[in-house]
């Protein structure tokens, strides 16, 4: 019998206004997966093929003309298996808790992902790509201690949401 597997997607993109890097995290294995890059230098799909279970995707959003400009959003995810036939992989993707943090500068977000014990949080902001660049190579490469996603899911299961600067509003 064939092992049932969901295929899901992230995305990456480096234009002029507009980055953004979505990438899939497992539990299991304390780390960033590595899918199949399809697409250009500057904007393309990361298709992955996963097992059911629980993941989490995060997704790391930058518009120049947002206040702030770079919202990463993280989810709790749990894939379900909707069409079980040798040939279809269809899942559900079941959100069951997200997080999120908007701020104005990188180096302030990874400076406050780090202070909160969230390394791999750091790295995906760290990891966006620039203006016409693409996916960085060895980005998938690191592999967490068990305690950060502990923290990770911790984080994502608070539901916290906040923005730099809201504290002086």
């Amino acid at each position: 019998m064939m092992e049932f597997k969901c295929s899901v997607k992230g995305e990456y993109q480096g234009t002029t206004n507009i980055r953004r890097l979505e990438l899939w995290y497992s539990l299991k294995n304390n780390k960033w997966i590595k899918g199949y890059v399809q697409g250009n230098r500057v904007r393309g799909d990361v298709l992955y093929s996963l097992f059911p279970g629980r993941y989490v995707k995060c997704s790391l959003f930058y518009w120049s003309k947002q206040d702030p400009p770079y919202t990463l959003s993280c989810y709790e995810v749990v894939l379900i298996p909707e069409d079980v036939s040798e040939k279809d992989s269809r899942c559900r993707e079941e959100i069951e808790h997200s997080a999120s943090v908007r701020f104005y500068e990188r180096e302030s977000g990874v400076a406050k992902l780090k202070e909160m014990g969230l390394p791999m949080l750091a790295d995906l902001v760290m990891w966006l790509p620039g203006y016409h660049s693409g996916l960085g190579r060895g980005i998938f490469d690191l592999k967490y201690d068990s305690t950060a996603t502990q923290k990770l899911l911790e984080w994502i299961r608070s539901g916290e949401s906040w923005a730099e600067g809201a504290e002086h509003d």
